[in-house]
Parts: C-alpha cells; sequence; structure tokens
C-alpha cells in the first residue's frame, strides 16, 4: 500500500494498504487512529471496552509502527549483527525508476519492544538516505512480511483523517 506522513507540525499519516486480509485504510491524525478494513472506519484503542476497536488498535499499531521510518534507527539499534553488501546494487523506485543502494540485514532474528523481528533489511544510499526497507514479524498471532518504498522525503504533504 501507500502511506503519507509528516512530522511536523506534529507526526500524522494515512494509508491505503493491501493486506493479507484484503485492502484497509488506516490513518492517524490529531492523535486519533482509525482503521477501516472495508467495513466503515473504526476508531483504534487498545483500551477500549468495544472488542472490534481493540482489534483495530492492535492492528493499527502494528501499520504505525512499522509505517513511520522514524523507527527505522531503532530497529536497527535493536538488532546485535547486521551485514552491509559491499557494494550498491539496484532499487526499483515506486515511479519505475531505481536507485543505487546498500543492503544492511540483520544477522538473526531479535526483538524489538517484545516485537519478534523474523529478518530486517534496509537499503540505503550511499549519503544515508533509507529508500526501502523489508521487515518480518510475529505479532499477535500473525507473521507478517512489510516492504516499504521510501519516496519524497522532506516534501509537503497533507494528511486527513478518515471520513
Amino acid at each position: 500500500g501507500t502511506v503519507s506522513y509528516h512530522y511536523d507540525p506534529a507526526f500524522e499519516f494515512r494509508g491505503d494498504l493491501e493486506t493479507g486480509a484484503g485492502p484497509a485504510k488506516i490513518s492517524f491524525v490529531d492523535d486519533v487512529m482509525m482503521l477501516d478494513e472495508g467495513d466503515g472506519p473504526v476508531i483504534a484503542d487498545v483500551n477500549s471496552s468495544d472488542p472490534a476497536s481493540q482489534a483495530a488498535g492492535s492492528t493499527a499499531e502494528v501499520y504505525r509502527v512499522f509505517s513511520d521510518p522514524g523507527f527505522m534507527g531503532d530497529l536497527i539499534g535493536a538488532g546485535e549483527t547486521w551485514s552491509v553488501s559491499d557494494a550498491p546494487e539496484e532499487v526499483e523506485t515506486p515511479d519505475g525508476g531505481s536507485v543505487e543502494a546498500y543492503r544492511i540485514e540483520s544477522a538473526a532474528p531479535y526483538s524489538w519492544f517484545e516485537i519478534p523481528i523474523d529478518s530486517y533489511t534496509l537499503w540505503m544510499t550511499a549519503d544515508g538516505r533509507p529508500v526501502a526497507a523489508e521487515s518480518t514479524t510475529g505479532f499477535l498471532g500473525r507473521a507478517a512480511t512489510v516492504t516499504q518504498h521510501l519516496t519524497g522525503l522532506g516534501e509537503p504533504v497533507a494528511i486527513t483523517p478518515l471520513p
């Protein structure tokens, strides 16, 4: 899917995702997380007494973490051993082009804030710009591989909540 985000004046994002269960939409605006898995938006809150809101909260939290490029440094810092490719490789970009980037891979599974990370790979340009990442995790009984392509870093973005 596609996630647009910004950090200033506050961290907010909105995404259109393709999941194993089908399409989903997610937004985090004004500290309110919403998830729509096809039946209309639900306020995502793990502390809610409403089971649908709790379930949406658990799912949305995983997407929030892995859609935020700000967490990449934390994810790398949690792993003990990493390998870096000797030379850059071509990484496809969403616009059909490509960029040369070094592959940085976790050498073994690890845990990050009690989330088991089976593997994590980041592609970074020689000037330190992340261009893609792929993580495989097991969380809340679900195994998932998330692939990210980062574009438009530093460009202005308007974020709106789900309707």
